[in-house]
């Protein structure tokens, strides 16, 4: 194939919201038959802002390249694609797709770890008009993938579910390698959970009913809907699974009356912002800093058991839950593992991952030859070999940043 660019963001007029664009060829299969290498998941489990995770996906292709939902309509064609950024956000052609609005697309960027941030303006302004659908002028790259593969489609993955997946990905990570500290009884605390009691709190209706360790995940896109959908769209949780699929199809997987739990994972809560505090959450106000930014999804985990104990349910439940997880018509998302062959001279399990999201988790659960360990500066988990000198920061950056610390 050639050089040209293949990943660029655009905002979707229907829903408010942005989403990724990932060109793949005609003969793309999504499964992975084997774990991925650490650098990798530490690319997809770290990215920073916007650059990283387009450069990212532009190598290693999307996280879920199918719908999640019907409704989704998440491939197109090529010639589809190039209509609409060829119309640049303007008529009936553009299909609801424009451009960008950098301030809201760096709230949708809240990136999770063990002290949750946001890209600096100035790095979204800039990788907007670098990567932007409409504003770097995709359309010529679009034509050039057109000619060499007819057969081209266009990934439009959602934007929040790709930050879901980083998120998710990075919080586990670091609990994982805190997990690993035998000595450590306070899993939690260490992976930057803090402790929300229930005798401290007002309770809101029964959704409150437990404390819990809780951690800010990502923004709260469904605060948000009241800005971009009319009535219409609330009786229609259509509006909802568009912006955020991946959760919502999470959310189904839920025990029967149990409103705030993550899925199958039954020691674990999504808790939002109003819940926490007692206050309703308010709407997106762009005077306010983003660091002041509260209408965030939070994950609770209960505190019934010791902190170990609750970190390891979790980390089992979710490994679970993932590998089970299915789009809304049965396509698989998470992996299947097979016997290992009695001929082989090291037996080991096979590992067929249905999605690069399902072998994101999947490196991430079973770390064959690999390890998770915590970054000595900026406290996070990231992926290494287990052969070697092992690594003590998470990247170059940070062990820059803890030397000038010691000067």
């Amino acid at each position: 194939m050639n050089n040209q660019r293949r990943t660029f963001v655009a905002k979707n007029i229907k829903t408010g919201f942005h989403s990724i664009w990932n060109v793949i060829p005609g003969d793309y299969k999504p499964e992975k038959n084997r774990f991925l290498e650490p650098l990798t998941v530490n690319q997809l489990a770290r990215w920073k802002n916007l650059r990283d995770v387009i450069t990212t996906l532009e190598a290693v292709g999307p996280l879920i390249p199918f719908d999640v939902y019907p409704q989704e309509k998440r491939v197109m064609s090529i010639e589809d694609a190039l209509q609409i950024a060829k119309a640049r956000g303007i008529g009936h052609e553009s299909q609801g797709f424009t451009v960008n609005d950098p301030h809201f697309l760096r709230i949708q960027l809240m990136l999770e770890g063990f002290v949750p941030s946001y890209p600096s303006k100035t790095s979204i302004e800039k990788d907007v008009e670098r990567f932007g659908l409409i504003e770097s002028d995709a359309a010529s790259d679009l034509e050039k993938w057109a000619e060499e593969d007819k057969a081209c489609r266009v990934v439009v993955e959602p934007l929040c579910d790709v930050v879901s997946i980083r998120n998710r990905a990075s919080q586990l990570l670091r609990i994982i390698a805190n997990l690993q500290d035998e000595s450590n009884e306070h899993v939690l605390e260490s992976s930057g959970f803090q402790h929300i009691r229930r005798d401290k709190h007002k309770v809101i209706g029964k959704q409150y009913r437990n404390s819990y360790f809780v951690l800010p995940l990502k923004h709260n896109p469904a605060v948000d809907m009241t800005l971009n959908f009319s009535t219409k769209w609330f009786r229609n949780v259509f509006g909802y699974m568009t912006i955020n699929p991946l959760d919502s199809r999470i959310r189904e997987m839920r025990p029967h009356g149990n409103e705030t739990a993550l899925g199958s994972v039954r020691n674990v809560a999504n808790l939002t912002s109003s819940i926490l505090t007692g206050n309703a959450a308010p709407l997106i106000n762009y005077n306010k800093r983003y660091e002041d930014e509260d209408t965030w999804l939070y994950t609770g985990v209960e505190d019934s058991l010791s902190q170990r104990e609750e970190a390891m349910a979790y980390i089992g439940g979710y490994e679970h839950m993932f590998s089970n997880l299915t789009t809304k018509d049965g396509t698989p998302i998470g992996w299947d593992i097979s016997s290992p062959s009695p001929f082989e001279n090291e037996p080991k399990p096979v590992f067929l991952f249905h999605t690069l999201a399902g072998a994101l988790f999947g490196s991430i659960f079973y770390r064959y030859g690999t390890t998770a360990a915590i970054c000595k500066n900026c406290q996070n988990g990231f992926m290494a070999k287990t052969k070697g000198k092992q690594r003590e920061f998470c990247s170059n950056s940070c062990r820059t940043q803890n030397y000038m610390k010691g000067r």
